[in-house]
């Protein structure tokens, strides 16, 4: 249910974006952060091979040079989505390290208390 809630604000923001495209710079940014949202898994695959982050970055600065709004909002919504994922996966390594602690703990006490005996 919440993705579907998020894919609707998403598609908000964009449809503002277009609203807002002739009037203001941070119409790039609207249009931009939605669009880095949507296609992010193709990005990371994009990533992994071995000539493309190169042509990216070659596209990314041609951009620069000639509409350079345009890239500013595509690198700002790059980094915002890439913190929120890696902040997302940090927080679930800091619970999986937590939980398997406390299995250690309670293995270990449990291994204790099975040793004794009613005789």
């Amino acid at each position: 249910m919440m993705k579907h809630l998020s894919n609707v604000f998403s598609m908000l923001v964009f449809i503002i974006g277009f609203a807002a495209y002739g009037n203001t710079g941070f119409a790039w940014f609207l249009l931009c952060l939605p669009l880095t949202v949507w296609l992010w898994g193709v990005l990371g695959w994009c990533m992994r091979l071995p000539r493309l982050p190169r042509l990216m970055m070659l596209l990314w600065l041609s951009l620069l040079c000639f509409k350079w709004p345009a890239a500013l909002a595509l690198g700002i919504s790059v980094i915002i989505v890439w913190l929120f994922k890696q902040s997302h996966s940090m927080v679930q390594e800091r619970s999986k390290k937590r939980r398997q602690q406390r299995k250690w703990l309670l293995g270990s006490y449990d291994y204790d208390f099975r040793t004794f005996t009613d005789d």
